[in-house]
């Protein structure tokens, strides 16, 4: 646990060192459709928002949210941070099972106020294969163009995972 608690104080201290601007963080969980249990890949946006509500930070920074225990696991949750530039992605893994990370199946959508959804061009050299153990977190940055995307209107982020076996649903952080 102490090497959790050093790597996210790390991550705050390359925040605050770095002349990155980030937009406020996301917090997310694994979401499903209970409706289609065997399908792999994105959500639909509605069902989404059924399954992991509102998240919140309190004075003492723990972030807050409610959840359709039919619709969402959080067992495995995400926070994300996003810059003109790059992705910090936070995954932490308390399921039974691995979760495979690779380039050519793994997909991040931005979904703005609107209803748009974008997909940020990640360079590929920034993403290398990895694979998150259970009782385990995974801390990385995807460089990315995010040429055309005003990050601020961004208020979810979706991830799918591990050729879409896993889709974690982010909101906004608000306070």
């Amino acid at each position: 646990m102490n090497k959790v608690k050093l790597l996210s104080l790390l991550l705050l201290v390359f925040m605050f060192l770095d002349s990155t601007v980030y937009a406020s963080g996301f917090f997310g969980i694994r979401i499903f459709d209970p409706d289609k249990p065997f399908s792999s890949g994105l959500i639909d946006l509605e069902v989404a928002k059924k399954a992991f509500k509102m998240a919140y930070k309190d004075e003492e920074g723990k972030v807050h949210y409610d959840y359709s225990q039919s619709m969402a696991d959080d067992s495995i949750y995400c926070y994300v941070w996003l810059s003109e530039k790059e992705m910090v992605i936070d995954i932490y893994n308390y399921s039974k099972k691995y979760i495979e990370l690779n380039y050519f199946s793994d997909k991040y959508y931005l979904i703005s106020r609107d209803g748009s959804f974008y997909i940020p061009e990640i360079d590929s050299s920034s993403y290398k294969p990895r694979v998150l153990n259970p009782k385990n977190h995974l801390l990385f940055a995807l460089d990315c163009n995010m040429d055309g995307i005003n990050i601020n209107e961004i208020t979810y982020v979706m991830i799918s995972l591990d050729f879409g076996e896993y889709c974690l649903f982010l909101r906004r952080i608000g306070k």
